[in-house]
């Protein structure tokens, strides 16, 4: 079937001035035109499944109205939540349509529970859940994990803040999916590193959305290969990989799809946007030996010969200045 996807390389760096509602309008205009382009080019798309479209938007999309890049990024966890139910409304106009808005970086601040004090007493995780009697009453035990429970008790009095970097994926007007960033890139900064601590995400997300299987990575968490590590472990691959960055280059063998799978990468950085098609290994020719033939499936970018019919780039437009970049994959 075909997908229409959309990526856009909104310049992160530039916008450092924009609130939140600036930054949703954009993102709104961003949506309606990928949505327009699916429209457009209808006639020439076949077999449509449950998914129509993907949108999708670099890291760091929503953070903090700042004057520079040191000063402190992260939202509050009451606007990470505004903007979390927004979201959702806005998915719920397009039905069809996969939309991974970037990234939200926001912090929790503990000092707003009565039981932050009595927790940096505390000396292990044991005790600490232990003190907790229910979340309903100490409300930070629903919200922090053994993890970072620890690092707590670890940092010492000085931590009132955990700083989060999270992607949420929408489709029909719901969350299907959720990925914390899990590798640390000067995630706190300004205020947030003198008083927080980044706690990174539990685990690699893949989630089966519409009859495909995604996988969801973050930034500098692709450079580590942090889903080639998980998913090596239990020999997982995905359908369509996708990447938000603010940002970061692609790394072929940290691409974690199958043979005729896609990934997909918006980054703020225009030249690391694109998307990339895992191909299927060649048969071995004939009367060859099979121990010396191995056929391997490699990664291929848009605009290679071995894409042609699998990835069509339908041209770009720009959106608050910053270009959208349209695509047909004709998914199988």
């Amino acid at each position: 079937m075909d997908i229409l996807v959309g990526l856009w390389s909104r310049d992160t760096t530039t916008i450092l001035g924009e609130n939140q509602g600036t930054r949703l309008y954009w993102l709104k205009e961003a949506v309606k035109a990928t949505q327009a382009k699916r429209a457009e080019q209808a006639a020439q798309f076949a077999d449509a499944g449950a998914i129509e479209t993907i949108f999708v938007a670099p890291e760091y999309l929503f953070s903090a109205e700042r004057r520079n890049e040191t000063d402190a990024r992260a939202i509050s966890d009451v606007s990470r939540a505004a903007l979390k139910k927004l979201l959702a409304e806005l998915s719920s106009h397009y039905e069809k349509m996969l939309i991974v808005p970037g990234t939200i970086i926001y912090k929790v601040d503990l000092k707003q529970f009565p039981i932050h004090g009595a927790a940096k007493k505390l000396k292990t995780v044991g005790v600490l859940a232990t003190a907790a009697t229910s979340e309903a009453k100490n409300p930070v035990f629903g919200q922090v994990s053994a993890q970072e429970k620890n690092q707590l008790i670890k940092q010492g009095d000085a931590v009132s803040k955990l700083v989060k970097n999270k992607m949420y994926v929408f489709f029909g007007g719901e969350v299907v999916a959720s990925y914390g960033k899990r590798a640390d890139m000067l995630e706190a900064i300004g205020d947030d590193a003198d008083q927080g601590i980044f706690v990174p995400g539990l685990k690699a997300s893949m989630q089966a959305v519409g009859g495909i299987t995604f996988a969801f990575e973050i930034c500098f968490d692709h450079y580590k290969g942090v889903l080639k590590a998980v998913m090596g472990k239990t020999g997982s691959v995905a359908d369509i990989q996708i990447i938000c960055s603010a940002h970061v280059d692609n790394t072929n063998s940290n691409m974690m799809v199958r043979p005729g799978g896609f990934v997909l990468h918006a980054s703020s950085k225009h030249e690391c946007s694109g998307v990339f098609y895992k191909t299927n290994p060649a048969p071995p020719l004939a009367g060859a030996r099979p121990a010396l033939v191995k056929p391997v499936p490699t990664i291929k970018p848009t605009g290679d010969v071995k894409t042609a019919g699998v990835i069509d780039k339908l041209g770009e437009q720009l959106i608050g200045g910053s270009p959208l970049a349209y695509y047909r994959i004709r998914y199988a």
